[in-house]
């Protein structure tokens, strides 16, 4: 009549596995309880014993199951029985007699959730044990699943309900390090000084209580163990999206708390024999962070159980995670994009392959490479007959037109490094750009450009000189400097060199089919790197530039209708003005030729694109999502959108470019797992120096 400890605690983690497996919601409501029985029992024997106890209404059902209890089928078939959900009033027990090949049996009971005593009592009544004490029924109610799932879950939103369970060692011992490692795994998650869980208690007295809250509001690491302990309350409130559930085994009965988990990710316990699992709703939590979460839980215990030290020397992840971490975010994975060579150059190469190809387009002008090579030739000649010499930084204010390209590639000709200006900026901004950039000379309309002292003022007509560009400089040179907006302080300027522009296009052009017959829109502000992608992507793949004035990339209306008229291929937006744009394509009878979508700029709902796949299909024109900022050349990540992406609400910008890493870390830079909220740090090709 009785099993050893190994084998309940064999039961207790393996009750869920293999999985995932779809669970049946309203088994947050019940529980059930496993006893081990002789192989000969039988169900009549049982329900004899039932007569003279309070229990004999309870009907015993008996299946014969033809295989070894510990056989796959037969762990499958106890499995289905202890998930299977009772119906009706609190205080209704279904039992089931499971006898295996093996002569071997266990009692499946299951009920509605109230007190573990309810299921122990039935059990001791029809195994014929007589108890002297009274029985109260108490309600001891599941959490409603109305949870939001944590922003770190990285669920996937298609399959909710789907329930995977991994086993956890835990160090013996007292319960509060284990509450206090799993608030300090949280904290550093969710990235909050305060964080809660709940706490359900199965294992406490005959009817145990719950759900409690657990509550930690410290988020300083420099204390000790002991301290940090200290701050933890337990409070009778509303549970959490994560919780921890404890629960006993006795030698000859296994308690499953719940059939299905009470919280998207809970840490079931079973004291007295170690035992511990991880359970996780997969349209919650994706399986590696639950893994991952499960094991810093595990080591974080057995930091706090040992005392020594403070929190901040206990890692957030071992050498063997961190190194998995960074791999997964592009460090170290395959070689960096062969990046030889600067801008200018790489142009030549391309006007001596297209020489009468259409290099750039507004509405008045049309240059082939040839023309535009030679325009941007005479601005770098000029640029020296105004004694300015390689590696200094020229400004460039211009309306956006076909001079603007000319302008930023003479410059680069020159060997210098454009600085790009909005015309439209307030003058105190152009001459804080001038000034802090220490610009020699600027091109602009000397009549609209703010005085500066030292700094010459010319117009693009006046930049004429004979001879050719200058041969001087390397990759390493900066290409261009584009000042930050602003918003968290004085704007400060971002230095990139010719070689990360160069590792940008390396690392996409492949990979998006970029070339020659590619036609592009330069659509934003030169002062806005998005317009780096536009200007260079294009040029040095082949492609041609139509510029976008300023006032039609304000009309959504002619916008759409120069994107029709010119057959434009490559389109790049912010999301903000891809919502304007969504609208004028709706009105539109005409089809476009866009194959290729880039947002960026600014986080993208991936919903607006709704109505533009309705129209354009994801087949023919590929939305890309990118994420990147001035520091970090333009693009850091690329992620392609598709028709799932907006069922599920997909926030994803994709992994690294080839070349790029990328890694979430803490305020003291630790590495943190993926789905935990940090500081996002970026390395590789394009880090601006």
């Amino acid at each position: 009549m009785t099993i050893t400890g190994t084998a309940a605690a064999t039961l207790t983690a393996a009750w869920l596995q293999p999985g995932p497996l779809l669970l049946d919601g309203r088994g947050r409501d019940c529980q059930a309880l496993v006893v081990r029985l002789p192989g000969g029992t039988r169900a009549h024997e049982l329900s004899a014993r039932l007569d003279t106890t309070d229990f004999k209404g309870v009907r015993i059902w008996e299946t014969f199951v033809p295989s070894p209890q510990d056989s796959p089928s037969a762990r499958e078939r106890t499995r289905r029985e202890v998930l299977r959900p009772v119906h009706g009033e609190p205080g209704l027990v279904r039992a089931v007699l499971l006898r295996y090949a093996d002569a071997t049996a266990n009692l499946v009971l299951v009920a509605r959730r109230g007190s573990r005593d309810l299921l122990d009592r039935t059990a001791d009544a029809l195994l014929g044990v007589t108890r002297d004490d009274a029985y109260t029924e108490v309600k001891n109610a599941a959490p409603e699943a109305r949870w939001a799932a944590p922003e770190w879950g990285m669920g996937d939103p298609a399959r909710p309900g789907f329930v995977s369970v991994r086993t956890l060692p835990l160090p013996s011992g007292e319960r509060a390090p284990l509450l206090g490692a799993i608030a300090l795994t949280l904290a550093r998650y969710s990235g909050e000084p305060t964080v809660e869980f709940g706490l359900i208690d199965n294992g406490h007295g005959p009817n145990g209580h719950g759900p409690q809250l657990v509550r930690v509001c410290s988020d300083d690491e420099e204390q000790g163990a002991s301290d940090y302990l200290a701050q933890l309350d337990i409070v009778d409130e509303a549970a959490q999206y994560m919780g921890v559930v404890f629960s006993t085994a006795a030698d000859d009965r296994v308690h499953v708390p719940f059939q299905a988990p009470p919280f998207p990710l809970t840490l079931h316990v079973t004291e007295h024999t170690g035992e511990a699992a991880v359970w996780f709703d997969e349209g919650a939590i994706a399986e590696r962070v639950a893994e991952d979460f499960g094991a810093s839980v595990a080591r974080l215990a057995a930091a706090l159980t040992n005392g020594t030290g403070t929190l901040a020397g206990i890692p957030v992840l071992t050498e063997e995670q961190t190194a998995r971490t960074l791999r997964s975010g592009g460090a170290g994975v395959g070689p960096s994009p062969a990046a030889h060579g600067r801008i200018d150059r790489r142009f030549e190469e391309v006007a001596a392959r297209r020489p009468d190809a259409v290099a750039v387009v507004d509405d008045e002008v049309e240059l082939t490479y040839r023309e535009l090579d030679g325009r941007a030739n005479a601005v770098a000649a000029g640029l020296r007959a105004l004694g300015v010499g390689p590696g200094a930084r020229i400004g460039v204010c211009l309306d956006r037109d076909a001079s603007l390209v000319v302008a930023v590639l003479g410059v680069l000709k020159a060997g210098c490094a454009y600085v790009p200006m909005d015309l439209r900026n307030p003058p105190d901004r152009l001459r804080l750009v001038a000034e802090d950039a220490g610009l020699p000379l600027v091109i602009a309309d000397p009549a609209h450009f703010p005085r500066v002292e030292n700094v010459r003022v010319k117009g693009l007509d006046e930049l004429k000189g004979p001879g050719g560009p200058a041969r001087a400089g390397t990759p390493d040179d900066t290409a261009y400097v584009i000042y930050t907006s602003g918003s968290t302080g004085r704007p400060k300027g971002v230095l990139v060199p010719h070689r990360n522009v160069l590792a940008l296009l390396e690392a996409t052009t492949g990979d998006f089919g970029l070339g020659p017959d590619d036609t592009w829109t330069l659509f934003h502000s030169s002062a806005f790197d998005f317009s780096v992608w536009e200007i260079w992507g294009c040029l040095l793949t082949g492609g041609r530039l139509v510029v976008v004035p300023y006032w039609t990339a304000r009309d959504t209306t002619a916008f759409r209708r120069l994107l029709a008229e010119r057959r434009v291929t490559v389109l790049s937006q912010t999301p903000s003005a891809f919502t304007q744009l969504v609208r004028a394509d709706e009105r539109a009878d005409d089809d476009l030729a866009v194959r290729l979508l880039v947002f960026g700029g600014e986080p993208l709902d991936v919903r607006l694109l709704a109505p533009w796949f309705a129209r354009h299909s994801p087949t023919r024109c590929r939305a890309v999502n990118m994420f990147g900022i001035t520091e970090t050349t333009v693009h850091v990540t690329a992620r392609t959108v598709t028709p799932s992406d907006l069922v599920a609400g997909s926030r994803s910008v994709g992994r690294a470019l080839p070349g790029w890493s990328v890694s979430v870390r803490d305020p003291r830079g630790r590495v943190l797992p993926p789905g935990a909220a940090g500081e996002i740090w970026v390395g590789g090709a394009g880090v601006a120096d």
